[in-house]
């Protein structure tokens, strides 16, 4: 059985509990400059988690501003596991909510770094608490975000090429 591929940019949500618009002061949209733009920029697949399907709007095309970077997008923690797990030696950074129904953000990293140890997670969260002492999550992006923060954490964890 022929595996199905990610495609280029899937902006797909599903079992979204909430829609609602997220808190402008949760979301900051700085214009990005071109320096932040490497001419030899990183490339993968990103994965991203957050049950607001309209903070899930606002990641994505940040995102996709790296060329090279697919991106697999959900609502659900308990459907990106079934991303990873098909997925997984695609799948390069996940980027992750961590108050969600189904699944916590911890509960998922823990998930995914049992499939595998060395995938990068990040939590983008407004809750510092609930990641301390999480051995699967890299690091934490607080909400309010940058555009700069997320894409220089892509830039991070991200193989480049040249």
């Amino acid at each position: 059985k022929k595996k199905k591929q990610l495609s280029k940019c899937l902006f797909a949500t599903f079992n979204c509990h909430r829609s609602s618009i997220p808190d402008p002061a949760m979301i900051n949209m700085e214009p990005i400059s071109s320096e932040s733009a490497p001419v030899h920029g990183p490339h993968g697949t990103v994965l991203v988690v957050d049950d607001n399907a309209a903070v899930l709007n606002v990641i994505c095309p940040i995102l996709a501003r790296v060329s090279e970077v697919r991106i697999s997008a959900t609502c659900s923690p308990t459907h990106a596991l079934e991303i990873f797990e098909s997925h997984a030696d695609e799948i390069d950074l996940v980027f992750t909510d961590l108050r969600m129904p189904e699944m916590s953000g911890v509960q998922l990293a823990e998930s995914i770094h049992a499939l595998r140890p060395n995938v990068p997670i990040v939590a983008v969260s407004a809750t510092e608490s609930e990641s301390e002492g999480c051995a699967a999550i890299n690091e934490r992006i607080p909400k309010p975000f940058s555009a700069q923060a997320l894409l220089a954490t892509v830039d991070r964890y991200c193989p480049t090429g040249n």
